[in-house]
């Protein structure tokens, strides 16, 4: 690859995937260091009021919650 082209380009990592069809993936959550507390806070401030509720659920690099329902 062209030496110019190449470091134009970045990656980012990937993001962690917190629930995947209802189920938390608490492995995710013990590498960022939290919790389903947490999870279940960050959820709550959007009006969602259970785990099962939620299709899916990451985290990016950032910080920022998706969620898809």
């Amino acid at each position: 690859m062209d030496q110019t082209l190449s470091a134009k380009i970045r990656f980012a990592p990937l993001p962690y995937v917190l629930i995947m069809d209802g189920e938390v993936r608490d492995d995710n959550l013990d590498k960022l260091g939290r919790n389903r507390f947490w999870l279940r806070s960050q959820l709550r401030q959007r009006g969602i009021r259970s785990f099962k509720s939620v299709y899916y659920c990451s985290i990016d690099r950032r910080g920022k919650l998706y969620i898809a329902r």
